[in-house]
């Protein structure tokens, strides 16, 4: 089993036990009490090996100081689609065929095509008696004019970005529970995503049933605009360093990309500067972490039934090997995401 599906298997085991006592109750919530709760917060593109972490002392009080590390958490493939896919199916790149971010080999069409809406985690965690809660970055190409062709299957509550404004930080579009999308002007993504997520916790705490709750956030991520007339023309796509909130904005003025052996000097401003919108970009989602833990310490009943992990979906280079920043490799940085438990 590749190191990302490690993650699954206390919720195989869920799903299983659940079933087995839902079987022989499948009229009384009583057959679900004791079954744990998962909450998965994954971050997009943040990078391990290059000591995010570091600056994130939120995720260090509540994770790792309290918690475990999975030290080798792999993607078979380091780009953003086919790891998510993979993480929801339990099944590598290579066997969902979800191999890109974009048709024909990837993307939520590709997801769809392959029949993997009502073979994935969620629609089974519903068969077992959980309520199943998202909000955030599902995958790529789940739009404006697709996330309706269908609607994701599995979810009791959702609240999906939606392309091509998936990487806006301060006016995505987002559809709440299958309605119309709408645009949030003014917003900063991840505080949005943030306040959805402590929502869609209280729901499930007074549902009386186990609750599986997904919160994606898309940063690091680059904010990546289209150009919708020029999208798959050379400039089609622009990348701009990740946008952090405006009370972020001055942290980190002197962080710096580990200078590891194979680092590229020719790009080190760049690769610099880069880095610490990446870092001050993650300040809201550590304030996100702390959030929903602080709500669950509201219910100690719950928190001591509840399993909390902070993967990535992949990871990220910024001049190791002599390489621009970025992903998609087949080297330890872009493999490596982080994942503490």
């Amino acid at each position: 089993m590749a190191p990302i599906l490690l993650l699954l298997a206390s919720l195989w085991i869920a799903v299983g036990s659940a079933s087995v006592a839902s079987s022989k109750n499948a009229s009384s919530d009583d057959s679900h009490r004791g079954q744990p709760n998962f909450i998965f917060i994954m971050t997009d593109d943040q990078d391990l090996l290059l000591n995010s972490l570091d600056y994130q002392p939120l995720v260090k009080r509540h994770f790792i100081d309290k918690g475990t590390m999975f030290q080798k958490h792999f993607c078979t493939v380091s780009i953003c689609c086919p790891s998510r896919v993979s993480l929801l199916t339990g099944r590598a790149a290579h066997n969902t065929n979800v191999t890109d971010v974009a048709a024909p080999y990837g993307g939520y069409s590709k997801f769809i095509a392959e029949g993997l809406n009502d073979r994935y985690l969620p629609v089974w965690l519903q068969e077992a008696g959980y309520n199943t809660y998202f909000t955030g970055k599902l995958m790529n190409g789940h739009a404006t004019d697709s996330y309706n062709k269908p609607y994701a299957a599995g979810w009791t509550r959702s609240e999906f970005l939606l392309d091509p404004y998936t990487y806006l930080y301060n006016n995505a579009s987002t559809v709440l529970d299958n309605g119309e999308y709408t645009f949030n002007p003014g917003r900063y993504s991840t505080d949005l995503i943030a306040e959805r997520s402590v929502e869609f916790l209280d729901d499930a705490v007074a549902g009386g049933r186990p609750f599986f709750l997904i919160v994606n956030p898309m940063a690091p991520h680059a904010e990546t605009i289209f150009h919708a007339e020029t999208v798959f023309q050379r400039g089609g796509v622009q990348h701009n360093p990740p946008v952090p909130a405006e009370r972020h904005e001055h942290l980190f003025a002197d962080a710096q990309v580990p200078r590891t052996p194979s680092f590229n000097p020719i790009v080190i401003r760049l690769g610099d500067e880069i880095h610490r919108r990446r870092l001050r970009a993650l300040q809201a989602v550590d304030e996100l972490v702390e959030s929903i833990v602080l709500r669950l310490e509201a219910h100690p009943d719950i928190l001591a039934n509840t399993y909390l992990f902070y993967p990535s979906d992949n990871g990220f280079h910024i001049g190791q090997h002599r390489l621009p920043p970025g992903k998609t490799c087949n080297i330890e940085e872009d493999m490596t995401s982080t994942c503490p438990l």
